[in-house]
């Protein structure tokens, strides 16, 4: 996973009614600002990040966040890392932990 495997990113969480929303409108956070990443569960589970499936989705999703972020204001290494391959390692998904749309 490269860079991606040292990330935490919270996308199921729980909803108070004193939210405090992130409001960048790039690479926002979703659970409210006030809370410790640290405090966040971890699920065990295999998450599929389709948009990133082939080279090709990947060249495409680097093309939008330079389109957004010419300067690289809101990630300041840029997005070329995720067109880079060095030292990938691919391997074959079990059918019963195979992705069902």
């Amino acid at each position: 996973d490269g860079i991606w495997g040292e990330k935490r990113v919270a996308r199921l969480f729980r909803s108070t009614q004193d939210h405090v929303f992130d409001d960048r409108r790039l690479h926002y956070l979703w659970p409210s600002l006030d809370q410790d990443p640290q405090t966040w569960p971890e699920l065990e589970s295999n998450l599929y990040h389709l948009r990133m499936m082939t080279p090709e989705d990947r060249v495409r999703r680097v093309e939008t966040y330079r389109r957004l972020d010419p300067d690289n204001r809101h990630q300041s290494i840029g997005y070329e890392y995720m067109l880079d391959e060095t030292g990938i390692q691919l391997e074959r998904i079990r059918w019963n932990r195979r992705f069902r749309g």
